[in-house]
């Protein structure tokens, strides 16, 4: 059968290796099948009359892989950035992975991440479920549906976890062959398993040898994590002490590179041996940065890799990767009625009320939907009535918004605050809030409104990872350089404005008295929002920008 052509007409650019980018202009890009069959400036004289799809002056980038990614973490992404990993796990990751044994939770959470994957610039992804094989199959579906190429594995552990998600040896064993059985079952196109054992301190030597078994029988490659964290690397040893290594632990079972496909996600902490294994035996590194940032493990050696010669990859890591100061596209929340008719009540009072919002809201945001269901004979924790009454009150009166601006300065806002994160946990209600401002007084005020807001309503308030307030200077060198550079580079006088934001400069003048420093950097769209973007003609002309004050600075 011949496989169908089609062409898509546009600015092209895709790696040709790891240091340099092809670029092909008003070029076309054909595929065939489902793979790219070549890119050429002048479309051959074969493939007319093949459908082309015209893309005028955008850019057309290979999609992008995401090399680890935990499923079950997409709803909690952007909390508990005051822990480091172990704790977290134990604090955040744990207790929602239980969630997804419910498989009427877990259908409604994979939902909204399947549909976020599909909506992203993300073509292929490594993803993590959990121990539970119904809800890791029903992933896998969903996953098939989006039309990504994904990996999915059935997350295994039999020690060092909560009973709720510790396995028995032969169980995880068991589970895990019956869970490949029903994936070659289903025939998947797009979607393959992975082996996942969560890593060496939840998975006993036991399991190890039995999870190798099942790789040599069904031929199939590897996810785990690798020297994260300072901790878990001490505790590795305690557990393996037999090991010379991290990567040893997982390598004396043969499940580190070789004839076992690997990837290692982290390697944070990784010395020259354990290096020096992975690559020798083709490990594959996800790089998870703002993970490894945000939980404050530090940041691999990623150039040292590349540079001997590593594969390594990007990962997302969703919870431990997503700031909580995002503009979310979407929210959830549930009504519990024990009595059947007051349920039928709220029903139809959320159905009045969402029909009410989308004609307020239709105008200005085009895309906006209120979906509302419901649901018979759950069982679920509920929040009590008093508590209930505490969240909701919280939540309307702190402040959200701006509520300060200067006017002498058009209108620049001076104080605001973002609610990025509202969640009940199981023994807990958590509100995270942004506030911040130029003016450190006034950052201070506010940090004292959300402290006398807390009181009454039964809350802890704990401020962390604060920016200090960084207010305009009337002189600076550095600013009067880029405004020379930028006029004689590009004919015109360059825009000086003031931007509500919390920058690093911030952090800087704070630590360093006097510093002179200036925010300069390209254009951006829709910060902080799923569709945030960057022009790239704004990039090129930032970096000649950079590029000639730094020349002039140095001079």
């Amino acid at each position: 059968m011949r496989e169908p052509i089609f062409i898509l007409r546009g600015n092209i650019v895709y790696s040709k290796s790891q240091t340099e980018l092809a670029v092909c202009e008003h070029g076309y890009l054909v595929c065939k099948g489902e793979k790219v069959e070549g890119v050429y400036q002048t479309l051959p004289f074969r493939l007319g009359g093949s459908p082309i799809r015209d893309y005028g002056e955008c850019l057309i980038i290979p999609g992008l892989t995401d090399l680890h990614v935990h499923a079950p973490q997409y709803a909690f992404r952007g909390l508990g950035m005051d822990m480091e990993l172990l704790e977290w796990l134990e604090t955040n990751t744990f207790p929602e992975e239980a969630k997804f044994e419910d498989a009427e939770y877990a259908e409604k959470s994979y939902r909204i991440f399947a549909d976020s994957m599909r909506r992203s610039a993300t073509a292929r992804a490594c993803i993590f479920a959990t121990v539970h094989r119904p809800s890791t199959l029903l992933l896998m579906d969903m996953m098939e549906k989006t039309g990504l190429v994904t990996m999915i594995g059935k997350v295994n552990m039999d020690r060092n976890c909560p009973d709720y998600l510790c396995e028995e040896t032969a169980e995880s064993a068991e589970e895990t062959l019956e869970w490949i059985k029903d994936v070659l079952h289903r025939k998947y196109s797009r979607t393959l398993p992975i082996l996942t054992p969560r890593f060496i301190p939840s998975c006993t030597d036991e399991l190890m040898e039995e999870i190798k078994k099942i790789q040599m029988r069904y031929d199939l490659p590897l996810q785990s994590h690798l020297s994260e964290n300072p901790g878990e690397i001490e505790w590795v040893k305690e557990l393996c002490p037999w090991s010379e290594f991290y990567g040893d632990a997982y390598d004396r079972f043969g499940l580190f590179g070789a004839d076992c496909p690997t990837i290692m996600a982290h390697c944070v902490y990784s010395d020259e041996q354990e290096t020096a294994r992975m690559k020798e035996n083709n490990v594959f590194i996800a790089h998870c940065p703002e993970s490894n940032t945000n939980l404050a493990s530090g940041i691999a050696p990623v150039r040292r890799y590349l540079e001997e010669g590593l594969h390594v990859g990007l990962g997302s890591d969703v919870a431990g990767g997503t700031k909580d100061n995002a503009i979310t596209r979407e929210c959830e929340a549930s009504l519990i009625y024990a009595d059947a008719a007051e349920a039928e009540k709220a029903e139809k009072i959320a159905c009045d009320l969402a029909e009410k919002m989308a004609e307020e809201i239709t105008p200005y945001e085009e895309d906006f939907s209120c979906e509302i269901s419901v649901e018979d004979n759950r069982t679920v924790q509920a929040v009590p009535d008093t508590d209930a009454k505490a969240f909701i009150g919280a939540i309307r009166l702190a402040p959200n918004g701006v509520y300060r601006r200067n006017m002498k300065m058009d209108g620049f806002v001076v104080v605001s605050s973002n609610m990025g994160v509202v969640r009940a946990d199981e023994d807990k209600l958590v509100i995270v809030i942004s506030p911040r401002s130029s003016v450190a007084s006034l950052q201070e005020d506010t940090k004292e409104r959300f402290m006398l807001l807390g009181e009454p309503f039964g809350f802890a308030v704990n401020c962390s990872g604060e920016y200090p307030g960084w207010s305009y200077a009337e002189e600076s060198k550095v600013r009067e350089v880029f405004a020379e550079s930028y006029r004689e580079l590009f004919g015109e006088e360059l825009k000086m404005e003031a931007i509500h934001a919390g920058l690093e400069c911030g952090l800087f003048s704070d630590a360093i008295p006097g510093l002179d420093a200036i925010a300069v950097g390209p254009t951006l769209y829709n910060v902080h929002t799923p569709d945030e973007n960057v022009p790239l003609d704004s990039f090129e002309r930032f970096y000649k920008l950079l590029k000639d004050v730094l020349a002039r600075l140095a001079a």
